[in-house]
């Protein structure tokens, strides 16, 4: 086998040096391209594409950067494979290029989605209930915004938060979660209103506790910390937990092998 590599290019003799070094960066260029399709990374033409002139350190621009954070492989697919899938020549040639690709990151969405689950403490999704919904969120998966697929499930993702905090970002999460539970707790209990207060501690607690989403140790921190730690802050725990039990036996059809 005989490779051409971009230093034998700028190695001849018989090329002037403008040629050599034109021809040695487009073909570097075309291996770090295919090499970033390959294995998508994050760009700086998909991230100036959506932050535009946003800066970093200005309120705008923190927004956006909580708003893309974690959102980059979603961003980078859209970038690349979806891009080179619209740009080839007619229904046919893009059908081609993207009916394969969509249907194999919905298969491997599934997978993920079912080790996710098996890691949560539940047990796999049965047959009989992998329906239009299932498989739609097979395809979010698929396409690396799996959290939002929580919402065919739930009004909240797995982390509790709604939908506008889910699109919102990380960071503006975390602000609107510590003033729910100081500000809005402080509101409640000064208008008669019954607060959740423990209920929310103990969610917060676990929510940003660092660590806390390692695959391999998170089930086990869940149960014996987490559980544990809600159980003596929110006097309705056993309530809501049998709510949450019947939620997701109602919406998915699946059970817990190792229940809170």
């Amino acid at each position: 086998m005989t490779y051409l590599r971009p230093d034998d290019i700028h190695a001849r003799a018989d090329l002037d040096e403008a040629t050599r070094e034109f021809l040695t960066t487009r073909l570097m260029t075309w291996l770090t391209n295919e090499t970033n399709f390959a294995v998508p990374t994050a760009s700086a033409k998909g991230r100036i594409t959506l932050a535009g002139n946003a800066k970093p350190g200005t309120v705008k621009g923190e927004i956006v950067n909580s708003g893309l954070m974690y959102k980059n492989f979603a961003i980078t697919l859209g970038m690349t494979h979806l891009a080179r899938g619209f740009q080839q020549q007619g229904l046919k040639g893009k059908a081609k290029y993207l009916v394969p690709m969509i249907i194999g990151g919905t298969v491997m969405g599934a997978f993920a989605y079912e080790i996710k689950q098996i890691a949560a403490g539940k047990k796999p999704t049965s047959p009989e209930n992998m329906g239009v919904r299932y498989w739609i969120n097979a395809a979010i998966y698929g396409g690396g915004l799996g959290i939002f697929g929580d919402f065919l499930f739930s009004d909240q993702n797995r982390y509790g938060g709604s939908i506008s905090k889910t699109v919102a970002g990380p960071v503006v999460s975390f602000i609107g979660d510590l003033i729910n539970l100081t500000v809005g707790n402080a509101s409640e209990a000064l208008s008669g209103e019954k607060t959740n207060a423990g209920k929310e501690l103990a969610a917060f607690i676990q929510r940003y506790t660092p660590g806390n989403n390692i695959w391999y140790t998170r089930l086990i921190t869940e149960r014996l910390i987490f559980d544990t730690l809600e159980k003596l802050l929110n006097p309705n725990y056993a309530r809501d937990t049998r709510r949450n039990v019947r939620r997701l036996k109602k919406t998915t059809g699946q059970e817990y092998w190792w229940s809170p």
